[in-house]
């Protein structure tokens, strides 16, 4: 929510030159309940609520970015450090969930989440910096590695439904399942395509991110199903779907309703491609 009122605020500024003042205030407040719940507990991080029995990286991170777009790049740096410190996981190069408290000694989620990527690579972005930059890149190979499933869109010949004639495999990021899991690879291709136009990181990295966005966009089309809505039969929407990216519409489990926590992931994607697709012809972006 913090992050999300500071976006409110910058989108409004393009359009009067006061931006949203109420925006500025919701910043403000949020702001001020992470940095209480930011201490020495397990030797720092940000509690994941006010039971304060959990600290963990989808709380940490996306406070870490709070910070470093809000001045205070001191703790953010120590919030990006303690992550790295304490639930990064050498093996694969991913963060884990979080970790609790115990008499003996702390208990580490060991869950591997898309989602949880996104917004501490969007930290180590913001402050830059040659040790924060080079760990960015690494993420970025680590997460088309381990977090990426290799796809033909048309589920078998090879041929990307994408394009007359297109022939090359797609490795799109992997969805997370329906549910609030529903959104979050495309919480994941946000923070992948801020990458893919960070000229501070190298330029495999930014490719490797941009690939990912653009594959993960092309999947989630490949996979699109047209259907009727029940109030207005003799209208269609497209529906996309958040258990298996690409999967024809029998391969998709049945559902009663749609949920807008995959759309959403979808149409994030989409407009992140778009960007991607915009700079690389030299288009101004109409956002």
């Amino acid at each position: 929510l913090a992050l999300a009122s500071g976006r409110a605020d910058t989108l409004a500024r393009r359009l009067r030159p006061g931006g949203m003042p109420s925006a500025r205030r919701a910043s403000a407040a949020l702001g001020s309940q992470l940095a209480d719940a930011h201490t020495g507990d397990l030797g720092g991080g940000i509690f994941w609520s006010r039971q304060r029995d959990f600290k963990n990286t989808p709380a940490t991170a996306p406070s870490a970015l709070y910070f470093a777009r809000n001045g205070q790049k001191e703790r953010a740096q120590s919030l990006v450090d303690w992550l790295r410190n304490t639930l990064f996981d050498p093996g694969n190069g991913l963060y884990m969930d979080g970790i609790h408290p115990h008499p003996d000694r702390p208990e580490i989620e060991l869950t591997i989440y898309t989602y949880n990527q996104g917004p501490i690579l969007g930290a180590l972005l913001e402050l830059g910096g040659e040790r924060n930059l080079a760990s960015a890149a690494e993420l970025i190979d680590a997460i088309s590695l381990h977090l990426t499933q290799d796809l033909t869109p048309d589920g078998g010949d090879g041929t990307s439904r994408g394009g007359p004639g297109s022939l090359h495999r797609l490795r799109p990021l992997r969805p997370e399942g329906p549910g609030d899991r529903g959104l979050f690879t495309g919480i994941l291709v946000r923070y992948l395509a801020i990458a893919a136009r960070h000229h501070a990181l190298p330029e495999a990295a930014r490719a490797t991110a941009a690939k990912l966005v653009l594959d993960t966009a092309e999947a989630l089309w490949s996979g699109r199903r047209t259907e009727p809505f029940t109030a207005f039969p003799l209208q269609f929407g497209v529906q996309f779907g958040g258990v298996q990216f690409g999967a024809q519409p029998a391969a998709q489990p049945d559902v009663t309703a749609v949920e807008l926590s995959t759309q959403l992931q979808a149409w994030m994607t989409f407009e992140c491609a778009f960007q991607l697709r915009c700079e690389s012809e030299k288009r101004p972006d109409p956002a």
